[in-house]
């Protein structure tokens, strides 16, 4: 298999504070999506320039590697969107947290084993968050146990029994609201 070279956790979170401290425009909103591989060209060490790896019998220079994501999606977030998306983030961690903390308290004897479930995939997908990139398939899982334990938590309740009238609007504000 071929080697797959990616950032270190120090290599990303210097990439990422020095990206930060560059403007206040970037504190607060970060440099924009899917530009960390310009952060990284610029704000990358001399170690790493000067350092190299093996690849079968061969000798590689890093310095020629641009890498176009850190190592953690944490860091992503931080250099794409700045502080005001690092804490979008961690806020929904935080209704995740809340909303499973629901789900905990509501569920029967017979539904714990379901709860644990989903409790551990939760934890493996914050422990993932902070320190692999995130793809899509990862990304969908989260949504849909993010849903499935909102939905089991009861956490937003709409009431479309009133009147069809009433329910369509609901859903179409619901949809624009989204766009």
């Amino acid at each position: 298999l071929p080697t797959e070279i990616s950032p270190t956790m120090r290599q990303s979170s210097q990439v990422v504070v020095n990206t930060l401290k560059e403007s206040p425009k970037n504190l607060l909103l970060g440099r924009g999506p899917s530009l960390y591989g310009q952060s990284f060209a610029r704000h990358r060490s001399s170690e790493f320039n000067y350092a190299t790896y093996t690849s079968g019998n061969r000798v590689v220079p890093l310095w020629s590697l641009n890498f176009d994501e850190p190592a953690g999606f944490l860091f992503s977030i931080l250099a794409d969107t700045g502080l005001i998306g690092g804490i979008a983030f961690l806020l929904v961690w935080m209704a995740v947290a809340i909303a499973f903390k629901r789900y905990w308290q509501s569920i029967s004897a017979t539904d714990s084993a379901l709860a644990v479930a989903w409790g551990s995939t939760l934890v493996a997908l914050l422990i993932a968050s902070v320190i692999r990139p995130f793809n899509i398939a990862v990304m969908v899982l989260f949504w849909l146990c993010l849903g499935f334990i909102a939905a089991r938590a009861s956490v937003y309740a709409v009431q479309f029994s009133t009147t069809a009238k009433k329910g369509l609007i609901v859903l179409v504000i619901s949809i624009l609201s989204l766009t």
